[in-house]
């Protein structure tokens, strides 16, 4: 337990380190180029802040494994293994929007058992440790208690994959109408904290990353949320899509898209 403790306060100051860096970058980007689709774009920014991530966390625990964005092992070891996402949002941070975050999990044993996302730009950290909470700059936070679609405000993410967008945007369209609003903030990351702290009540998104929501997955958890694969499937490591809300909603909103999907 002590090393999870001591894994947890080395990821925290890792995190703030970064987000003074990332702001420090933000008026100097060199380099941007796309990954997938001409909507999934990294810059130099986020090679650097990996290298720093992993470089600082190795010094202190040589014998783990590290799973990044930019790079990776396979997701086969998952044991005393962490979770890196220098800049989920890359998009905004390019922009100039203040929704990026440095997102950081830790996974035991296959089990997320810490999570950290930190938003530089609003000075916020959440953070968790699997059995022990979540939290948002030190205190303690939890899922709002919204049971129906038609006051809910609900988040999504837009895929990368070109095709999968366009067939997901009558879907969007069709969810708008029976639920309080529709948001899309550009990082999955930071979404899934706002509903961990009530700002937002429920998420899904059709095309996800591992990295992208490993962190707040914890941060929602231990903050009383749920979470499944869009199929309806409890989720895996190797899902490529999420639905995130409280117990009630989470039921609710699944089979609303279930439906539709038909």
């Amino acid at each position: 337990m002590f090393l999870i403790e001591k894994r947890l306060e080395t990821a925290l100051e890792v995190v703030q380190r970064i987000g003074k860096l990332l702001l420090s970058r933000k008026e100097s980007i060199l380099n941007i180029r796309q990954k997938s689709s001409w909507a999934d774009l990294v810059t130099n920014v986020d090679l650097e802040a990996q290298e720093v991530i992993v470089n600082l966390l190795k010094a202190s625990f040589p014998n783990d494994v590290f799973f990044g964005e930019e790079g990776s092992v396979s997701l086969e070891h998952l044991n005393r293994t962490w979770v890196i996402d220098p800049i989920d949002g890359t998009s905004n941070f390019i922009y100039r929007l203040p929704f990026f975050s440095v997102s950081i999990a830790y996974f035991e044993f296959g089990v997320p058992t810490i999570g950290i996302v930190h938003i530089p730009d609003l000075k916020e950290t959440f953070w968790a440790e699997k059995g022990k909470g979540a939290f948002l700059n030190g205190n303690r936070i939890y899922v709002g208690k919204k049971k129906t679609l038609n006051n809910a405000l609900v988040a999504t993410g837009f895929p990368y994959d070109i095709e999968l967008r366009k067939r997901s945007a009558s879907l969007y369209a069709r969810l708008l109408p029976v639920v309080n609003d529709l948001r899309a903030y550009g990082a999955a990351s930071i979404e899934l904290c706002y509903v961990a702290c009530g700002r937002l009540d429920a998420y899904f998104e059709p095309q996800v990353a591992l990295y992208d929501i490993a962190a707040s997955l914890v941060i929602l958890s231990e903050a009383g949320g749920e979470f499944k694969s869009l199929d309806g499937e409890e989720w895996e490591p190797t899902s490529t899509s999420l639905i995130a809300a409280n117990h009630h909603l989470l039921l609710k909103l699944l089979a609303f898209l279930r439906q539709e999907e038909r």
